[in-house]
């Protein structure tokens, strides 16, 4: 079964967020301000916590601050709010190749063990379950788009099954542990991102697998994360956000009555 692999949403440009920001940190009184002046765009910016904390900072240190940030992370949005350059390299889903709907679909399992017992170091079994678990991603996808709701429970319970050996062969690893974790997590956070993101364009009656999918990689996540040393976990403070404000809007209709 072909499926057109999906890709991230429209980009859009910083300078918006500039003109938002900068006037309303100059004035030093951050977010009052901002929600006085440009309430439209604070009802969708409001949600990302990490320009609140920006805000709370004095606001002559601030500006140079965020002035800073918006330089080092000025590459295009790919969610659309002007700060998603934390996943601006982003590897995309794979073509979803053989599907759960397929009759020979237990193949692909038989392929996928046989590779894992041929490596021979944890580090290399992590790479091919996290490699395969995108695969399961993408097949997940187009189960969900051909709203084949047994097939994708299919894919997800294969996704979920990865994702945890991948925790099993990270606690019972010896070396490169740090690296290990480091991966892992990155890796998890991207798998949100990019569920987050294909939400929004699935079908309404089969999507809610992907919500389910989401929180179970976000908490495997938030238990790998804590493992992580200090410095590390601060580095992925903006992905973080971004998964968070990126789930928010694309599950916000959901909440609508």
């Amino acid at each position: 079964m072909h499926t057109e692999p999906s890709r991230p949403r429209r980009q859009a440009s910083v300078l918006p967020l500039l003109t938002f920001w900068i006037p309303a940190l100059r004035l030093g009184s951050g977010h009052t301000f901002a929600r006085r002046t440009y309430p439209h765009l604070t009802a969708q910016l409001g949600t990302m916590g990490w320009t609140r904390r920006l805000c709370n900072i004095r606001g002559d240190l601030c500006l140079p601050l965020l002035t800073g940030v918006i330089l080092c992370l000025s590459s295009p949005a790919l969610a659309g709010h002007g700060f998603s350059s934390a996943f601006g390299n982003i590897e995309w889903l794979p073509e979803p190749g053989r599907t759960p709907d397929s009759t020979l679909y237990r193949l692909d399992a038989v392929r996928e063990e046989g590779s894992l017992m041929l490596a021979r170091t944890p580090t290399e079994k992590v790479r091919l379950c996290l490699s395969f678990a995108r695969e399961k991603l993408a097949e997940l996808e187009a189960m969900v788009k051909a709203e084949k709701t047994e097939a994708a429970a299919i894919a997800a319970e294969r996704y979920h099954a990865y994702r945890a050996r991948v925790i099993h062969l990270f606690s019972t690893a010896t070396d490169e542990k740090d690296t290990l974790n480091e991966q892992i997590a990155n890796a998890l956070l991207e798998h949100q991102y990019i569920l987050s993101v294909i939400y929004p364009e699935l079908p309404v009656s089969s999507r809610p697998i992907i919500v389910q999918v989401a929180a179970a990689a976000k908490q495997h996540y938030q238990d790998i994360a804590a493992l992580l040393p200090a410095k590390k976990k601060g580095a992925l403070f903006f992905k973080e956000e971004e998964v968070r404000w990126s789930m928010d809007m694309a599950t916000r209709e959901d909440a609508a009555p």
